[in-house]
């Protein structure tokens, strides 16, 4: 078993894991409010019915998947080292979902915007 590279007791990995999962704790009430945030936000955005359930959905499943990612890293830490289980997790999850929730609040940013712009035209 590793430990920030370098190889650790059984506790070691024990207490490094446990870190990480009261990380992923206190990621998890973090996404709570971001999301909760976020669907007050969508909810009246200026968009079709439509796009605004396409994008409701999109955001809550890459906020489910990015806090999944920091579970399944403090899981990891006994089996593949720290490092390695973050890395693991950061391509697979925080990168792409990260991402993704990047690009929806963007798209309903833009959204705002166009909505702003038109009312001051007006």
């Amino acid at each position: 078993q590793v430990v920030e590279g370098t190889p650790a007791s059984p506790e070691q990995a024990a207490d490094k894991a446990w870190e990480r999962i009261r990380f992923f704790h206190g990621h998890g009430y973090l996404m709570v409010l971001a999301c909760f945030t976020f669907l007050l936000l969508m909810a009246a955005a200026p968009t079709t019915d439509r796009m605004k359930g396409a994008l409701m959905w999109i955001a809550l499943i890459s906020m489910a998947l990015y806090n999944l990612g920091w579970g399944l890293a403090g899981w990891l830490v006994p089996y593949l080292g720290a490092e390695a289980a973050k890395e693991f997790s950061t391509w697979v999850f925080f990168a792409p979902c990260g991402l993704v929730i990047v690009i929806v609040t963007a798209l309903m940013s833009l959204a705002y915007g166009r909505q702003a712009r038109e009312a001051l035209r007006a």
